[in-house]
C-alpha cells in the first residue's frame, strides 16, 4: 500500500510540474514512475508528453508506442502520436495516428491537425470538408475558421476566404494570427484600406510578428505610404534577418521607389502625390 501510495505522490508531481511548464522535472519523475510499473500505459503517455515538450521527438515516439501497446485504444497517445510524426515531417504516419484517434473519439482540434495534414499532400477539398467537421462540433471554435479561410485562399476562392477569416476575428478579437491572414487576404482582394486596419491590429496585438511587418508593407505600397512600408520591411528584418522572402520583397521594394528617393529618405506623400499629378 505504502509503494502505490508513493507511486501516487510522485505522479501527481509530475503532473504538476507539466502543468507548469516544467518538462524536465516531469521527464525525471515519469521515468522513475515507468521503472516503478512498466506496464501502466498512462506513465509512458505522460512521459512521451514530456519529451515532447522538450522537442524529444524520437523518444517521445517510443514511450507513445509503449502506451498504445499496453493500450491499443489509448486516444491521448494516438493523438500525440500523430502530433509528433506531424512535428517530424512524417505525414503519412501523422494521419495514420490522427484518423486511428478520431476513429475512437471525435475532436474539432483532431479535425484541424487531419486538415492540416491533407494540406500537406495538396487535398484542399478534404481539408475544407475536416474543417466544417471540427465547426460542427464547435461552432466557436476560432481556429478552424482560420484554417477554413486558408485552404480557400489556397483555392483562391477569395470571397469565402475572407468571410471564414472574418468570423475567425469575431468569434475571438484577440487573435493576431487571424487578422494577419485576414489582412493578406484583403491584400489580395485588392482592399488595401482594410488590409492596412486588419494588420495594424495584428501588429498591435503581436508587435513582433515579422509576417505581419511583411504583409502590412505590401499594402502601404499601393496607398501610397513608402516610407511606412520601408518601416515595416526594416521590422521584418530584424526580427528575421535571414528569411529569403523578406529579402525579396525588400529588394522588389526598394527597386519600385529607388527612383523616388529625395536626399534624407523616402519621399513624403505630399511631394509623392505631386510626382503621381506629373505622371
Amino acid at each position: 500500500m505504502g509503494v502505490w501510495r508513493t507511486i501516487e505522490k510522485k505522479y501527481k508531481e509530475a503532473d504538476l510540474a507539466l502543468t507548469r511548464n516544467d518538462p524536465r522535472r516531469a521527464e525525471r519523475l515519469l521515468r522513475q514512475l515507468v521503472k516503478s510499473a512498466p506496464d501502466e500505459p498512462l506513465f509512458h503517455w505522460r512521459l512521451g508528453s514530456a519529451l515532447s515538450e522538450m522537442k524529444k521527438y524520437q523518444p517521445a515516439v517510443r514511450e507513445f508506442r509503449q502506451a498504445l501497446q499496453l493500450d491499443p485504444r489509448n486516444v491521448a497517445a494516438l493523438g500525440c502520436l500523430g502530433r509528433v510524426y506531424m512535428e517530424l515531417g512524417k505525414w503519412s504516419l501523422a494521419e495514420k495516428a490522427i484518423r486511428a484517434r478520431l476513429a475512437l473519439k471525435e475532436s474539432p482540434q483532431h479535425y484541424i491537425f487531419l486538415a492540416n495534414i491533407l494540406l500537406t499532400k495538396n487535398q484542399y477539398h478534404a481539408a475544407a470538408e475536416y474543417c466544417k467537421k471540427a465547426i460542427q462540433l464547435d461552432p466557436s471554435f476560432e481556429e478552424a475558421f482560420l484554417n477554413l479561410g486558408l485552404i480557400y485562399r489556397h483555392q483562391n476562392k477569395i470571397k469565402d476566404a475572407t468571410a471564414a477569416l472574418e468570423r475567425a476575428v469575431e468569434i475571438d478579437s484577440a487573435y493576431s494570427v487571424a487578422f494577419r491572414e485576414l489582412g493578406l487576404t484583403y491584400y489580395l482582394a485588392a482592399k488595401f484600406d482594410l488590409a492596412r486596419k486588419a494588420l495594424e491590429t495584428c501588429l498591435d496585438l503581436q508587435p513582433d510578428d515579422a509576417w505581419g511587418h511583411v504583409y502590412l508593407a505590401l499594402c502601404l505600397q499601393p496607398l501610397g505610404d513608402v516610407q511606412s512600408a520601408a518601416t515595416h520591411f526594416q521590422a521584418a528584418l530584424k526580427s528575421d534577418p535571414k528569411n529569403p522572402f523578406f529579402r525579396k520583397k525588400q529588394q522588389e521594394f526598394m527597386r519600385r521607389v529607388s527612383g523616388s528617393l529625395s536626399g534624407n529618405g523616402f519621399l513624403t506623400r505630399r511631394r509623392l502625390r505631386n510626382k503621381q499629378r506629373s505622371c
